[in-house]
């Protein structure tokens, strides 16, 4: 015979399932946002609208300055249009006999007013070519140091072909002194000074986008170092300094 069945357990078995039975009724129902996340399910079907590239963008030394609703990027161009300023002054002034009379009675008549107006001819420039590089050359091209300068001696070339038709050309000898002296400094030079021009552009672009990545101590100290340097070059004496 098989063992018998205590009929004390087998009423406490059956008592423990109706208690089982009855919790489980009376538990609240799960709510959504209490039953677990599923994991998302990937389409494999769905294609990706954005692309992306097989390669990383490879990383350049040539810092974006295009922008022009950043306005700290002003500091970098600021300081590296002094910088070329500097270097230019220098030379015209330890180098006369190849630049010329003009230039250096410009410098000479006009001392801080010439180089004011020097340094701020070209922010003018970078204004304009930050503007239109921002709004109709970027979204196509993204930063491109070389598209961005070209951009900016351009529209330097454009100022001084309209400011000279414009401006120096038609306005008669002595009712400006400054144009009166760019008179004579373009009949002197001539298409030379597009030349010069651009190449003031081309190194203060170059000097901008290189200050961006330098650290915050070296580009304060240039900027202080450089506008220190102008009033002792302006008044080095060289062949035309007599010549105002």
């Amino acid at each position: 015979m098989g063992p018998s069945m205590n009929p004390g357990m087998m009423s406490g078995g059956m008592y423990n399932m109706q208690q089982m039975q009855q919790g489980q009724q009376q538990l609240p129902p799960t709510m959504p946002h209490q039953m677990a996340a599923r994991p998302p399910v990937e389409n494999n079907n769905k294609v990706n609208s954005v692309k992306v590239p097989v390669q990383p963008a490879k990383p350049t030394e040539w810092k974006d300055i295009s922008e022009y609703e950043n306005i700290y990027d002003w500091v970098y161009i600021v300081v590296a249009v002094i910088l070329v300023e500097v270097i230019v002054l220098f030379l015209v002034r330890y180098f006369p006999e190849f630049f010329g009379k003009y230039v250096n009675v410009w410098y000479n008549r006009f001392k801080l007013s010439a180089v004011m107006s020097d340094i701020f001819i070209i922010l003018v420039g970078f204004a304009i070519s930050r503007y239109i590089y921002s709004e109709w050359i970027y979204p196509n091209h993204d930063w491109s140091a070389l598209y961005f300068t070209a951009t900016t001696v351009g529209i330097q070339l454009i100022h001084d072909l309209l400011f000279y038709v414009g401006i120096i050309r038609p306005l008669p000898t002595g009712e400006n002194a400054m144009i009166d002296v760019m008179k004579d400094y373009a009949n002197e030079c001539g298409a030379k000074i597009l030349a010069a021009d651009s190449l003031m552009v081309i190194g203060t672009s170059v000097f901008a986008m290189l200050l961006k990545g330098s650290s915050p101590h070296v580009v304060a100290s240039l900027a202080i170092l450089s506008t220190y340097m102008i009033p002792y070059i302006l008044e080095k004496k060289n062949t035309y300094s007599t010549i105002s």
